[in-house]
């Protein structure tokens, strides 16, 4: 987990992928978060792919400092 509080719009979305580099963790980490419902994501409805917002992933951030 990065040290530096990361800066992203709280409405912006990013897929797993993106999310976890944000963070500084591998993409597995963010699917664990979610599958253990630690982090909320959404679907797009176009192709299904789950995407988590940016308010998600400065939750994760400061729940783990």
């Amino acid at each position: 987990m990065v040290n530096e509080k990361p800066n992203v719009p709280p409405t912006a979305r990013y897929s797993l992928r993106e999310a976890a580099k944000i963070l500084g963790v591998n993409a597995k980490t963010i699917s664990r978060a979610i599958e253990r419902g630690a982090l909320r994501c959404g679907y797009r409805k176009m192709n299904n792919m789950p995407y988590v917002e940016g308010k998600e992933i400065m939750r994760m951030w400061q729940e783990s400092w």
